[in-house]
């Protein structure tokens, strides 16, 4: 599915807009599939954001990874950073594994053959350079703004959060809440 930077802007704006309007992070998913109904087919619609989401997921989880030694250093060091360290990292090796075991999971009954199907799309875009910066960047940008959309909305109830602990709590925070 090819987009060009106006559209998918549209797109992704609309999803970020009134996706939160609707249950969980599943809204934004709801929202960008209805926006782009009519540029393809339903099913390659959905791989497109089902795509979209996963690679959002490893930037997550690229975002945890690189807090570990800063969560060390000014928040904790003892289970909560082995926790810490467990999402991010776990999460990062699951991804890799996972992106190999398409014929594994085509065996299983049922959904085995369609989440196959949708690792070879992850994949294809995984290993396209380009399109995995893009993807990452973006997403790396949407968890950054919504941390500071968190820390300011905390600030103005008089809240007592520093921005670095926020910035460093908050994305593991949010892949928990994520998870449908």
């Amino acid at each position: 599915l090819r987009l060009g930077l106006r559209r998918l802007s549209l797109v992704f704006g609309l999803g970020e807009a009134l996706g939160p309007a609707l249950p969980s992070f599943v809204g934004v998913d709801v929202v960008r599939t209805l926006a782009l109904a009519g540029s393809a087919s339903l099913i390659t619609v959905a791989k497109a954001v089902m795509v979209d989401r996963i690679i959002g997921m490893v930037a997550l989880l690229a975002m945890i990874a690189l807090s570990v030694p800063f969560f060390a250093f000014l928040v904790s060091s003892g289970p909560a950073l082995a926790l810490v360290a467990a999402i991010g990292f776990g999460g990062l090796v699951t991804y890799v594994v996972g992106l190999q075991a398409g014929p594994l999971i085509a065996r299983i009954p049922w959904l085995g053959e369609s989440l196959a199907k949708l690792l070879v799309e992850v994949r294809r875009v995984s290993v396209d350079g380009r399109a995995m910066l893009v993807l990452i960047l973006s997403g790396l940008l949407v968890h950054v703004s919504t941390v500071a959309i968190f820390w300011c909305a905390a600030r103005m109830l008089h809240g007592s959060v520093d921005l670095v602990p926020a910035m460093l709590i908050t994305p593991a925070a949010m892949l928990i809440a994520s998870i449908p």
